[in-house]
């Protein structure tokens, strides 16, 4: 036995060492076949064979040219002898085909029939809305079917009637019935010459058993369904070089491409337009470097399952989430999960929908190092629910958030640069067990952050806040021209000294305004961040030809006639360099002498960048920008911003205000310049003004003042300035703050008001518009609600009697959660506190339920005073008790959290009862897998209710419980009432499995809620003390009454003309048993943004 194995380490290194190993060819040259030898001379035609016949020590040598197939690898080299797939040449692996045969009918292309129906291993895609974030046109992101035309995706629609340029629909059919329909984009006459191809496989990447499980990660750490692990052969030790990998049809989980086994290396390859994932790293040790990721569906690279020890080095993800998945849950540059000790170093994520790079759950001892990300919708570096993570010298522009370190300890963050960005540093937090403590942030700098320099998220035991979590911000330097000062430390605190004052544990920090008070050292690093960023430009877009040499940040500017436009303006040894932070679309107007030569990039999120040649008049250059990035090249040294020209503002008796309460009066304050050495002519067009014309002597100034009145939901007034001077019209904003007042009509008790004063209209709804580069239109979302309400009041109550306009009306079985229904909310308290931010007593917050019956009913109802604390898992398993043992944790899918138990353990929290309460109902959702019982009856799953008297002790007999046994892979809704034993003070309620052979249970929302009390009467559980709601269906919609006790709210003095805050909210689930609202809209403020900040909300004033 000795001797054998001898003699296999021997042959092994002969292997590796003495040429034994192959050189395969692949070619798709004629007469290239399998049959070949796959010799130079005679190469295999096929991946296939190619991914079959490799072992190990061999290499395969891949000719250019577009491969329609998936590289299936079926054998493992090793440490002396892997195998290699290389690239030569260009070379394409795709999973789509070529698709003919289409015939004209008018503008469409038809082709008839269409068997091809697009399902993978858990159904049709489309019953996956809740996936998609709410820009993503017709909620199609998770869908699985794509056509693209010359490489360039077109729009999937759910009906004929949607079809437009650059769109299509499909409906398969295996009988013949089926037909496929595209509207091709506008100039495209010939279906033959339009490249038209469809994704029909969904891998072009794997090991030997496919996509599922995702690599031998998913394996060792995906949970019971994995046990057998011996059946899956670990295919480790693979190199794969020069080779791009795109356009696969994998459902909405999944990605095209899966590193399957351990110990592989990509290098210089391409990943792009996958449906969902790029690239999946399923294993231990792999090595991922100079690659680059682009245009996927959902992300560029992801992993999970306890990755380990992997290395991501001088990568590019870019412009992935294009098709706009919720950023919130899984998507953007790069999403790793359950990952440890891998370093991710010099990665370059720009222009991503969603987290540039995002570490999330379980997370340990990982680097993020070098790495530069800009223009991100999202965050830009993101560590969560995880520990021990190191951030050191990384650059972040222009993003949602620099950088985030929430929920998690032991992080390093120091030498970072964060620019121009929505927020700096967002820190703290707590879930399960990970807490936000023992992190150090140090000798790093946030420059012109335009909200908080730093945000705090909130935390129970221990308070990341107290000194004693040792969160450490030390040596920093918060800088800014026009940015904001501020920190976010449970309330809004004005700058750096007043945040030092109540956090003892920041120290040595140091906060200036002005470039010319940023010390010589950190204005060094800070053009050294601008270099990379420059670097990184060219490297994406060679043909910038940007400078990189002797840059140096000289000025920054605000820019735009909405102030929508961050401008950071550039010395370098090739001339000026304008880089921009867009925040939303804008005109810019810069000073300048230059007729042509000016040349305007931008960097959407969708579609390929763009680039305009601007014309300028000898004085001045306009053009538009787009968020989130952009550049402007080709200036001269003296260029600047030409607000000098024309200036708006809001003044009141004379002194500058943007403040107002609607109805408030004001004046728009609109001044003009001639910049001429001639008289000149000039018109305004806006609010108050109609083509006014103006003439103007030379370098002669004019102003006028318009009379105003603020009006809700109207947050901007725009004034057009034309000239034939100009060229292109100059815009210019007045930014307002207007807080919504209406009037609550004094009414007999009994009585509702039949005046509408409050109207939400579905427009404000348009937080997010997305732009079609094939129709040149924007996609603005749905649009089928909108309400208007009646408030009134006497002496005892406030009434709002509301209609809801829904085209489709549902109640989940969580009832009030995740429903159609109403968000009312009231702000009562005194003088001291009203409209403050902090939520406290006197501020009422109701959740209600949309009506199922068409006569008045009442309405379920929640005030967010639970008896189960967190039963639906939002905050992980905190609330609950978990024994040490207990294999029970929190997971997360697209649009839900729930528990998952597995084995014998369990989770409990102890509720107390009201002593009238003589019946409870308790509830859940739940599904389960494999649970095998035990000897005794009680050896099952279950929901367990264990009544306690004042000493603890058990109360009362042992009643039935909610029982799981079996499998049962649907969500299924479960109740069960029981009576309360007299001297019965509180109960305990555990969820798990007791004493069982085997088992998983998945549980969520549990609720108990009082049905009777001591007498057997009927507690009215859409009622609370002091609150009464109804409500009834009417065509096309539904109707609700509220009724407010005010002497619920001890410091309100309600009489004629006192101020209430108000505020009301319209959800919309249009999915049944969804927990994801696809529509909200709220009165004073469209997108329910702070909804639970007192300060948002609207006013109500009292007839």
């Amino acid at each position: 036995m000795i001797f054998k194995k001898l003699i296999s380490i021997a042959m092994a290194a002969m292997v590796s060492a003495s040429g034994f190993a192959a050189e395969y060819y692949v070619s798709q040259q004629a007469g290239a076949a399998d049959e070949n030898p796959g010799t130079l001379e005679k190469p295999w035609a096929s991946l296939d064979k190619a991914g079959k016949e490799a072992k190990a020590g061999d290499t395969v040598h891949i000719q250019a040219g577009t491969y329609r197939s998936n590289l299936q690898i079926m054998n493992s080299g090793t440490k002396e002898a892997p195998i290699s797939f290389i690239g030569e040449g260009k070379v394409i692996i795709t999973g789509a085909n070529k698709i003919s045969g289409f015939s004209k009918e008018e503008k469409l292309w038809v082709k008839r029939p269409w068997g091809h129906v697009f399902k993978w291993h858990w159904g049709d895609e489309s019953t996956y809305p809740e996936v998609a974030n709410e820009n993503s046109p017709f909620m199609s992101a998770a869908r699985m079917e794509n056509v693209f035309m010359y490489g360039v995706p077109m729009q999937w629609v759910p009906k004929k009637e949607d079809l437009a340029p650059g769109r299509f629909f499909w409906n398969g059919s295996t009988e013949g019935k089926g037909e496929l329909i595209i509207h091709p984009p506008e100039g495209l006459d010939d279906p033959e010459k339009a490249g038209i191809e469809i994704p029909l496989r969904g891998a072009v990447l794997c090991g030997p058993w496919g996509t599922f499980p995702r690599g031998m990660s998913e394996v060792r750490g995906g949970g019971k369904k994995f046990e057998d692990a011996a059946k899956y052969k670990n295919c480790e030790y693979i190199i794969l070089k020069n080779l791009t990998f795109g356009y696969t049809c994998e459902g909405f989980v999944g990605a095209g491409a899966v590193i399957s086994g351990d110990n592989w290396t990509v290098e210089n390859c391409i990943f792009e337009y996958m449906n969902a994932g790029g690239l999946w790293v399923g294993g231990d040790y792999a090595k991922v470097k100079n690659c680059i990721f682009r245009y996927n569906g959902k992300y560029g690279l992801g992993t999970k399952f306890h990755l380990d020890g992997a290395l991501i080095e001088d990568c590019i993800s870019h412009n992935n989430n294009r098709k706009f998945y919720k950023i919130a849950w899984d998507a953007g540059g790069m999403k790793l999960h359950h990952t440890k000790n891998t370093t991710v170093r010099r990665l370059t994520t720009a222009f991503n929908f969603g987290a540039a790079l995002w570490f999330d759950i379980e997370c340990e001892g990982n680097t993020i190092e070098d790495c530069t990300s800009f223009g991100n919708e999202g965050l830009g570096l993101f560590y969560e629910v995880s520990d021990t993570g190191k951030f050191r010298n990384n650059v972040s522009f222009g993003n949602g958030v620099g950088i985030m370190y929430a929920h998690s300890a032991h992080g390093d963050m120091q030498d970072n640069v964060i620019i121009g960005c929505s927020s700096g540093l967002v820190i703290g937090g707590d879930r399960e067990k990970y807490k936000g403590v023992n992190n150090k942030f140090q000798k790093n700098i946030l420059f012109e952050i335009r909200g908080n320099n730093l945000g705090w998220k909130s935390s129970k035991t221990p308070n990341s806040k107290d000194l004693s979590s040792k969160n450490m911000l030390t040596e920093n330097l918060y800088a800014s021209v026009n940015g904001s000062t501020s920190f976010e430390f449970g309330s809004l605190l004005p700058d750096l000294k007043t945040f030092e004052a109540e956090y003892k544990n920041a120290s040595g920090n140091v906060q200036v305004k002005g470039l010319e008070n940023i010390d010589t050292a950190a204005r060094s690093r800070i053009d050294t961040a601008f270099q990379r960023i420059i670097k990184c430009l060219n490297t994406l877009r060679p043909e910038l030809k940007l400078s990189e040499e002797k840059v140096h940040l000289k000025s920054v500017w605000k820019l735009g006639g909405k102030g929508s436009v961050d401008g950071f303006w550039l010395e370098t040894a090739g001339g000026p360099l304008l880089m921009m932070s867009v925040y939303g679309e804008d005109t810019i107007s810069l000073s300048c002498d230059k007729k042509d030569g000016v040349v305007l990039w931008n960097f959407p999120h969708l579609g390929a960048n763009t680039r305009e040649d601007l014309k300028g008049n000898g004085f001045m250059v306009t053009g538009k920008t787009r968020k989130k990035f952009a550049i402007m090249t080709g200036l001269p040294r003296d260029a600047g911003p030409s607000k000098e020209i024309f200036q708006v503002a809001s003044l009141q008796q004379g002194k500058p205000k943007n403040d107002f309460r609607e109805g408030e009066e004001f004046t728009a304050n609109i001044s003009i310049t001639n910049p001429l050495k001639s008289a000149a002519s000039f018109t305004v067009q806006g609010p108050g003004l109609d083509n006014q014309q103006f003439q103007l002597g030379p370098g002669e100034k004019k102003s006028v003042d318009v009379p105003q009145k603020a009006v809700g939901g109207k947050d901007q007034l725009v004034y057009v300035l034309k000239s034939d001077i100009l060229g292109v019209p100059l815009e210019q904003s007045i930014h307002l703050k207007v807080t919504r007042m209406a009037l609550a009509k004094k009414c007999p008790e009994g009585e509702f008001s039949t005046v509408q004063n409050i109207i939400i209209d579905s427009a404000q709804q348009r937080n997010a518009n997305v732009w079609d580069e094939q129709t040149g239109k924007t996609w603005q979302g749905k649009s089928d609600l909108s309400g208007t309400a009646s408030v009134g009041w006497n002496e005892k109550n406030l009434t709002v009697m509301a209609k809801v306009t829904d085209n489709k009306v549902v109640r989940s079985s969580r009832g009030v959660q995740g429903a159609d229904g109403l968000e009312l909310f009231l702000d009562c308290r005194g003088e001291t506190s009203f409209h403050s931010s902090k939520y406290a007593d006197g501020v009422l917050h109701l959740k209600i339920a949309a009506p199922l019956k068409d006569s008045w009913e009442p309405l379920p109802l929640d005030t967010e005073k639970a008896l189960v604390k967190n039963g639906n898992f939002k905050k992980g398993i905190t609330e609950w008790f978990v024994p040490k043992d207990a294999k029970a944790k929190e997971v997360q899918e697209a649009a839900s959290n729930y528990a998952r138990i597995e084995g014998n353990s369990i989770i409990q929290q102890d509720i107390p009862l009201e002593p009238q309460w003589g019946k409870i109902k308790v509830s859940c959702r739940a599904r389960y897998e494999n649970i095998v019982p035990g000897d005794k009856s009680w050896h099952t799953g279950r929901l367990v209710v264990e009544f306690k008297d004042k000493a603890g002790a058990h109360a009362g007999e042992y009643p039935d419980m909610i029982t799981f046994k079996g499998t049962s892979k649907e969500w299924a809704a479960q109740s069960m009432e029981y009576d309360i034993p007299a001297d019965t003070v509180k109960f305990r309620l555990q969820a798990g499995m007791w004493n069982v052979k085997s088992g998983t249970l998945e549980i969520d929302d549990i609720v108990v809620v009082p049905v009777a009390d001591r007498s057997g009467k009927k507690i009215d559980l859409s009622q609370q003390e002091g609150i009464s709601v109804t409500g009834r269906t009417v065509a096309g919609g539904y109707e609700v009454k509220v009724v407010v006790a005010l002497e619920r709210f001890k410091e309100l003095k309600p009489q004629s003309g006192t101020v209430i805050g108000f505020d009301i909210g319209l959800n919309d689930s249009d999915v049944d048993d969804s927990k994801a609202l696809q529509s909200q809209l709220f009165w004073q403020d469209a997108r329910g943004t702070n909804a639970y900040d007192a300060s948002k909300f609207g006013f109500i004033r009292l007839e």
